[in-house]
């Protein structure tokens, strides 16, 4: 990896608690609640999310990487009931619990390292959907040993997801292509931009069983559904 990349995801991590430390500051002040990374593509999910025949209101979901929350406070506001977010910066946590609490939202947040194979927030398998907006970019950035740490984060991922559910990944990093292949133990469907097209494919993980995933692009992010698997 350059050493350009090296610096830059030191700097990353370095600066994360920083990062929300100030916008939970600015959240105490003004009621904003920060940045929305990838917001349209977020949106879009959600409506796959909420039409989904696999994923009802009282489907256990995890958000990877979870930052101020925002994802999983449109589902606490559509009703879902069971949503639990991560993240590698307490600071993150922090700030989404205080906008859920201002919100009044039911949303469970806890500070955890997705890397970390001994934390006993990733020795259950019961979630029905987890999510990961950029979580994973931010992973393969890692100088030390980046094909390892994918295949930690995978083998996290693959650990807390219920047989029967469902992963979806947003990466801005990896092309369609390459995300393909880092999951390459799945069968693989090219899914339309086209919101009803994807919903059909969605379902169809239903109807098809496991070992089934769907992905497609949109303004420049790739995304990718991984269906469960034994």
């Amino acid at each position: 990896m350059p050493q350009w990349c090296k610096y830059l995801y030191l700097l990353l991590f370095s600066s994360w608690d920083t990062r929300y430390e100030n916008e939970l500051s600015n959240f105490e002040s003004h009621g904003d609640i920060g940045e929305i990374w990838f917001e349209e593509t977020m949106d879009q999910l959600i409506e796959c999310v909420l039409d989904s025949d696999q994923i009802t209101a009282q489907s256990s979901i995890i958000d990877i990487g979870c930052g101020n929350g925002a994802f999983l406070l449109h589902l606490a506001a559509e009703g879902f009931k069971n949503l639990y977010g991560i993240d590698y910066s307490q600071k993150a946590v922090e700030l989404a619990q205080a906008v859920a609490a201002q919100k009044d939202l039911n949303v469970t947040y806890k500070q955890v390292d997705i890397l970390n194979p001994d934390d006993e927030s990733l020795s259950v398998r019961g979630y029905d959907l987890c999510h990961d907006k950029s979580t994973y970019d931010a992973v393969s950035m890692c100088p030390d040993d980046p094909w390892g740490k994918r295949a930690i984060y995978i083998q996290a991922v693959h650990r807390i997801t219920h047989k029967d559910g469902l992963f979806i990944i947003t990466s801005v990093n990896w092309t369609q292509e390459e995300l393909m292949a880092h999951f390459s133990d799945y069968d693989v469907v090219v899914l339309s931009e086209n919101h009803n097209e994807q919903q059909e494919m969605l379902n169809a993980v239903t109807e098809y069983g496991r070992d089934f995933n769907v992905s497609f692009s949109k303004e420049k992010s790739q995304v990718l559904v991984v269906n469960g698997k034994d």
